[in-house]
């Protein structure tokens, strides 16, 4: 049997008033839906069949679609304004996002399925930084590239201080 379209409204309607501050009572979002606290109310306990007009009024009032509002198992979608937010975002910034998101869900199943999973990238030396690893490269190594705490032979070496008490 299907959940009957009140209830759906005023389950979503509640999670959604506790995940948006501006909504967060009845009568914060009877304001912002510019309609009665009273029609809040009813709504909430499935008191009434609204028409769609006041269903749109609820979710713009709330930064939703009517689609989240009368749909069933909403709860793990983004909060409210984050669609907004998002599509403002720059495509370079929305890849990272897409990006992070193929990472936990494959963390999550390799998790699930008991395999260890690893990420490896690599990552290209600056231009500056290659010049210093190149003329790293190319000295000899010597006790005298070392630094005093690290000479075995320096008398004021730690290890060798140690030694000697």
């Amino acid at each position: 049997m299907k959940t009957p379209l009140k209830r759906v409204l005023a389950k979503n309607v509640k999670r959604l008033m506790g995940l948006v501050p501006e909504v967060a009572t009845q009568a914060k979002l009877a304001g912002r839906a510019h309609m009665s606290q009273s029609s809040v109310h009813r709504i909430l306990n499935e008191d009434t069949e609204p028409e769609i007009e006041t269903v749109q009024k609820l979710a713009n009032a709330i930064g939703v679609s009517i689609a989240a509002l009368l749909t069933e198992d909403q709860g793990e979608e983004l909060t409210p304004f984050a669609h907004e937010k998002y599509r403002a975002l720059p495509s370079a910034e929305k890849e990272k996002i897409k990006a992070f998101i193929d990472f936990v869900i494959a963390s999550h199943e390799a998790e699930k399925a008991g395999v260890p999973i690893t990420f490896t990238e690599r990552l290209e030396p600056t231009s500056s930084g290659r010049v210093i690893a190149e003329e790293l490269a190319q000295r000899q190594i010597s006790d005298h590239t070392l630094t005093s705490n690290e000479r075995k032979s320096d008398p004021r070496s730690p290890a060798k201080k140690s030694r000697n008490r």
